[in-house]
């Protein structure tokens, strides 16, 4: 879809649109809403040169091999433009779930929450993911079922108050005792980086390919963000 072009860069991963592999396609998001399909008027989809910096969208793309505006559920962010080609940053992917106790929440929502939080906040929020705590070390993620959210950030830590999430459709399932309270992690600086290194290193996926999952779903990586939690 789009080429690191600058993968040395630190911080997380730009992707440049590559005009000439397939046709582009953008759905404006507001309030951070995903629409359903029947409720996207073609007319309101954007293409490339009409995209503004730091507007969220969805990518619909239409391609040779006969896929005709596949949603394929990314969610970027406009950070910058390469001549006029558009540079984009990976938000979440719409219809992907965490998952614990019967309790699925989309990545629409998380990303939701943590944004309604992080306008809050003295530090800069940089980069996040999330699991479910049947991936913890310990049992004890089965006995207290609840999400971990690990959390970079640009400042000062915070405090249990501040990293509160309180978005609607997450505290409706609190309120009914199927999930315990979310647990906040704030890694070390630099820990997203590093994480992208080694899943470049020990996974097939490519630099110009990488997106970092902002859901884990396996408890060595959850192990791996844990070891990396800052004091």
């Amino acid at each position: 879809m789009g080429s690191n072009i600058e993968c040395t860069r630190p911080g997380p991963p730009r992707y440049t649109l590559i005009p000439n592999i397939m046709f582009f396609e953008f759905l404006p998001i507001v309030n951070d809403r995903i629409p359903d399909l029947d409720e996207i008027n073609p007319k309101e989809l954007l293409l490339s040169e009409q995209l503004e910096l730091n507007k969220t969208y969805e990518v619909i793309i239409t391609n040779s091999s006969g896929f005709y505006r596949l949603r394929l559920g990314d969610v970027v962010r406009v950070v910058g433009f390469y001549q006029q080609a558009p540079q984009i940053e990976f938000l979440f992917r719409s219809g992907q779930n965490l998952n614990v106790n019967a309790v699925k929440i989309s990545e629409e929502v998380l990303f939701r929450a943590l944004r309604e939080a992080a306008d809050r906040w003295s530090s800069t929020l940089k980069d996040y993911t999330a699991a479910g705590s049947q991936f913890t070390p310990s049992h004890q993620g089965l006995l207290d079922p609840h999400y971990l959210l690990f959390l970079e950030l640009d400042g000062p830590v915070l405090t249990e108050e501040q990293t509160g999430l309180q978005d609607e459709e997450y505290a409706s399932f609190r309120k009914l005792e199927k999930i315990a309270k979310i647990r906040v992690y704030q890694v070390k600086p630099g820990a997203f980086s590093r994480f992208r290194a080694h899943l470049l290193a020990t996974t097939a996926v490519t630099a110009g390919q990488f997106k970092m999952p902002r859901v884990l779903k396996s408890r060595d990586r959850v192990d791996w963000f844990l070891e990396n939690v800052r004091n």
